[in-house]
């Protein structure tokens, strides 16, 4: 949301732009999402760990440096001094995606490597 509402606020005159940019913020969050996951499916780490708040690991390292200040994130609708704080929300959001996943029966090959490692 405070994307969002940054965005529309740089952009109050330009309601097309807004959309634009908007749709690249989610876009962009989805991304950092998948690669979470995806870096947590190919670490050494365990669930446990990937569910862990305070692990540092468990934040995808690009998401990281998008996210400081006066790099793309700034520019893109992310203001750094909100951000900051939130990478984890990343891993928060592929935590469930993990579980849902599994219970379901959800097969990749990073999953199943994961699995495999896990055992």
């Amino acid at each position: 949301a405070h994307a969002r509402d940054e965005i529309n606020t740089r952009y109050t005159n330009d309601r097309h732009k807004a959309a634009s940019v908007v749709e690249g913020a989610e876009q962009q969050v989805l991304f950092f999402i998948f690669k979470t996951f995806t870096q947590f499916c190919r670490a050494p780490y365990t669930v446990e760990q990937f569910k862990d708040p305070q692990f540092r690991c468990r934040s995808y390292f690009p998401a990281k440096s998008f996210h400081q200040d006066g790099n793309k994130g700034d520019k893109q609708g992310f203001p750094s001094v909100v951000y900051r704080s939130k990478l984890g929300k990343y891993a928060d959001i592929a935590c469930p995606v993990w579980d849902a996943a599994t219970q379901q029966g959800i097969r990749s090959y990073d999953m199943e490597m994961k699995r495999a490692q896990l055992k």
